[in-house]
């Protein structure tokens, strides 16, 4: 659970909410309570309206895979490791048994054989930090277990939908989906508000003397 604190020219700041010898004094603490009511809120909206919001959730995540910097770079090297392999086929076939093109195919058979132990790498790589593809099937799936509201969070994993909570203030939230395998850190939180929210809504705390309406937004990154 993060907290929004201020600005530093255009970046917004965070902290987590755990850590009290960061938090700011000015802000009143956030009732865990409170915050659950709005994570339910959220989840149940979420499952009702899922059905017409699932083009746009699509949308973010086309956006956000084609913008990552990793997926183009594994299909650039699967292209060079495969145009290099024709070459080396159809050198191996019209080589002569000249030395030259021998040390040529021994070249050509040496590179093709470490740009694929790095292409293994870096396919690793996206399928460990991010596989967008796998997260967001996971998420979809959850999120269609059923369309009636949840009385409450019993029982219920609602972190594999939401990965975090941003507070702006007492009363504006933020919801975050993550469609990928890596932790968010704090600059991921700084860009989250590049394009608008999937879903807003309000969600009203009353306990004893407390009665709040609150606003929140789902994000997704």
């Amino acid at each position: 659970m993060y907290r929004k604190t201020g600005y530093t020219g255009s970046k917004q700041k965070s902290d987590l909410l755990a850590n009290e010898s960061v938090r700011k004094p000015l802000y009143k603490p956030v009732h865990v309570e409170h915050a659950l009511k709005v994570v339910l809120d959220g989840i149940n909206a979420l499952r009702a309206k899922f059905s017409e919001l699932e083009p746009r959730f699509d949308l973010y995540v086309q956006h956000i895979m084609a913008t990552n910097a990793l997926k183009p770079k594994i299909e650039e090297k699967k292209k060079m490791v495969d145009k290099w392999k024709i070459e080396y086929d159809e050198l191996l076939m019209a080589a002569s048994t000249e030395s030259s093109d021998y040390s040529l195919l021994m070249e050509l058979e040496k590179l093709i054989i470490e740009e694929s132990i790095r292409l293994v790498e870096m396919e690793d790589e996206y399928e460990t930090k991010y596989d967008f593809e796998e997260n967001t099937r996971k998420i979809k799936k959850k999120i269609a277990e059923g369309k009636e509201p949840l009385a409450s969070l019993e029982e219920y994993d609602f972190k594999a939908i939401f990965c975090n909570m941003l507070i702006h203030d007492n009363n504006d939230f933020c919801l975050v989906i993550n469609t990928n395998n890596k932790k968010l850190e704090c600059e991921d939180f700084e860009n989250l508000f590049v394009s608008p929210p999937l879903l807003k809504g309000k969600t009203r705390y009353k306990k004893k003397r407390v009665d709040i309406v609150s606003s929140w937004e789902i994000f997704v990154v």
